[in-house]
């Protein structure tokens, strides 16, 4: 690599990342996890690390990380690794086997109940068969330093997440494009139970896909709910669903009104948390930067997480979207955020879904 430009190694950097993402995963054919190790300096590598989601979740992924670097800084230093004591995988398959769903079971029927239609995406080429998991390409939805900012004040100040303030957002665009004041998408939970000890140092897949169904105040009809009191309900009501997140989507979908192979929804919220290279280990390697690559099972995926500000990408699938649709979708989401940041106290209903741009150019056309 010391004779090749910097062109030269990038093109062979992307042509690797390429080929190891085109392999794909096969959970009949071991391994389930793959390293890929490019060299790129005298004391810089490239690690494409790509494996099976049955295998690791996004923390168990960070934690794993950590531990590598642990076990690298010893053989450098040449003394004793020191990983932390774990309790198995296996005993989460135990506490989960001896869960009742019983009252699993009538929190989501109560929740569920009357929801017989799914909410509908604005697809460029409806699909005509089962959505399969693939690789998405992937739209950032472009978020000011201060709409972020105005954004955190709001959650400090009232008590929420970033993740409610988020799935509010996402529920509003959803009923603008649908024209549908009942909502509902799926939302990824970390699925490790408070109530079992050692399970937040545990490695495995844990997290779990549920859906969140969400009412938008007509404030028409005599619903005077601003926004801050609607997100305060929606996070309470996340709360109490959290005691029932264990539950397969399988048997979700059994337990609503909706006919039987119709999907419970087809877009999902995930807020991402997890810190892969927040700790340094002494004598170990430095982490530069980090990016990840999804397979999803959804057509529309809204992935958040927080660094300096708060960020968020749009995945998709591009055989049901077209590039532009998606480019759209992200600048009306841009949009009603900043309207939730800059003013709380005004109905959901109410915030602008149009930028001023569109606004405008909406001005001429009507004249």
């Amino acid at each position: 690599w010391r004779d090749r430009t910097e062109a030269d190694v990038d093109r062979q950097l992307r042509q690797v990342l390429a080929d190891d993402r085109a392999a794909g995963m096969d959970l009949a054919v071991p391994p389930l996890i793959r390293l890929t190790i490019v060299r790129v300096a005298d004391d810089e590598v490239v690690l494409a690390w790509t494996s099976h989601h049955v295998l690791l979740d996004g923390w168990s992924t960070a934690t794993v990380f950590a531990e590598v670097c642990e076990l690298y800084a010893a053989i450098i230093g040449d003394r004793r690794p020191e990983p932390a004591a774990r309790r198995p995988f296996r005993d989460f398959l135990r506490w989960l086997a001896e869960q009742d769903d019983g009252q699993a079971a009538e929190h989501w029927r109560r929740a569920l109940a009357g929801f017989d239609s799914p909410t509908p995406l604005p697809y460029d080429r409806p699909p005509v068969e089962a959505h399969r998991a693939e690789s998405t390409a992937s739209v950032p939805v472009e978020l000011g330093a201060a709409d972020s900012a105005r954004l955190r004040h709001l959650a400090r100040r009232n008590g929420l997440t970033l993740n409610t303030i988020v799935q509010g957002a996402w529920a509003l665009l959803l009923s603008r494009y649908g024209g549908r004041r009942d909502v509902v998408f799926g939302t990824t939970v970390s699925g490790r139970p408070a109530e079992l000890p050692g399970v937040e140092s545990m490695i495995g897949m844990f997290i779990n896909t549920v859906p969140t169904r969400v009412e938008i105040p007509d404030s028409r009809r005599g619903d005077a709910r601003d926004v801050v009191s609607w997100l305060r309900e929606l996070q309470l009501e996340q709360s109490e669903t959290r005691r029932f997140d264990v539950v397969a989507l399988s048997q979700l979908q059994a337990w609503s009104d909706l006919p039987a192979g119709v999907n419970l929804f087809d877009s999902v919220v995930v807020f991402e948390n997890y810190p892969i290279g927040d700790h340094t280990v002494p004598g170990g390697p430095r982490l530069l930067a980090a990016d990840g690559v999804d397979t999803t099972n959804f057509p529309l995926a809204l992935t958040a997480y927080v660094e300096d500000r708060l960020h968020l990408v749009v995945d998709y699938a591009p055989r049901l979207f077209d590039a532009a649709t998606i480019e759209r979708l992200a600048r009306h989401l841009s949009t009603l955020l900043a309207g939730m940041g800059a003013e709380p106290e005004r109905s959901p209903g109410e915030l602008a879904l149009l930028d001023e741009r569109e606004r405008r150019a909406l001005a001429r056309w009507s004249g």
